[in-house]
C-alpha cells in the first residue's frame, strides 16, 4: 500500500465529526453541485465546501479556496462538459492531488476524467434521472474504499433525528438498512430517539417500520417505559 494511501487512512481513522469535503465544480453547474451539496449535508451531516456558495462577496477567493481546499479530506471533481472550460477547476485538482486528497469524481455518463483524474474510477451520475440511490452510491463508494463508514452511518443517524420529511425518513431507512450489519446496540437507542421524538421518523409507514423489525429481530424488544425515560 502506498504511503499517501496509509496516510489518507490513518486521517479518516483518527478524525471524528463530518466529512469535509471540497466540490470542485464549473459555475455553469452550479444548481447540480448544489444539490449534492444539500443531499450530502441533510443525509449524512457532510461539511460540503462550494466556492460560489460559501464564499461571502468580499472574502479573498484565492486564500479561502487554498484554505478549504487544505482543509477537505475528500475532493469531488464534477465533471460535465463545462469542467474543463473553468479557470478554477484543473488548478483545484492539481493541488488537491498534490496534497494527497481522497479523489471521488463524479461524472455525466458522456465524460469521463481525464489527466491525472484518469487513475480514478468516476462516479457516473445521470441529472436527467436525479434520485438518493445515486448519491447514496456515492457515499458507499467512501465507505468501501476508504474506510468512511463509521462517520457516514453517525452522520446518517443524525440525518434521521433531523428528517424534516417522510421521504427522508425512507430514504435513511433504506441506507441504515444496507448498513445493517454494523448498526451497533448504541445506535438503535439513537434510532429508537429519533422516533420518539421527530413524528415523520415515528409515522413513516414504509420503510421505517421494517428496519426497526430487523433491529428489534438483532437485539430484542425495547422494554417497557424505556423510552419514556429517553432524554431528547
Amino acid at each position: 500500500m502506498e504511503d499517501s494511501v496509509i496516510k489518507s487512512l490513518i486521517q479518516v481513522l483518527r478524525t471524528p465529526g463530518p466529512i469535509r469535503s471540497f466540490v470542485s465544480y464549473s459555475t455553469v453547474d452550479k444548481e447540480l453541485a448544489g444539490k449534492i451539496k444539500h443531499t450530502l449535508e441533510s443525509y449524512w451531516n457532510f461539511n460540503v465546501f462550494l466556492a460560489h456558495d460559501d464564499l461571502e462577496p468580499s472574502a479573498e477567493w484565492e486564500s479561502e479556496i487554498l484554505r478549504n481546499l487544505e482543509n477537505a479530506e475528500v475532493f469531488i471533481p464534477l465533471i460535465t462538459e463545462n469542467f474543463h472550460t473553468s479557470k478554477w477547476t484543473d488548478q483545484e485538482s492539481g493541488i488537491a492531488f498534490g496534497k494527497g486528497k481522497i479523489f471521488l469524481p463524479i461524472s455525466l455518463p458522456t465524460f469521463l476524467p481525464y489527466g491525472f483524474m484518469n487513475r480514478y474510477h468516476a462516479f457516473k451520475y445521470d441529472p436527467e434521472n436525479p434520485s438518493f440511490e445515486q448519491i447514496m452510491r456515492v457515499v458507499q463508494i467512501l465507505e468501501d474504499r476508504h474506510g468512511f463508514t463509521q462517520r457516514t452511518l453517525n452522520g446518517a443517524l443524525l440525518g434521521l433525528a433531523n428528517s424534516s420529511s417522510y421521504e427522508m425518513t425512507r430514504n435513511l431507512s433504506k441506507y441504515l438498512s444496507s448498513r445493517f450489519d454494523g448498526i451497533r446496540r448504541g445506535d438503535f437507542k439513537k434510532i429508537l430517539i429519533a422516533e420518539k421524538n421527530n413524528s415523520q421518523v415515528r409515522d413513516e409507514a414504509y420503510k421505517y417500520p421494517a428496519l426497526k423489525a430487523r433491529l428489534v429481530n438483532k437485539y430484542g424488544k425495547v422494554p417497557v417505559g424505556w423510552l419514556s425515560q429517553l432524554i431528547p
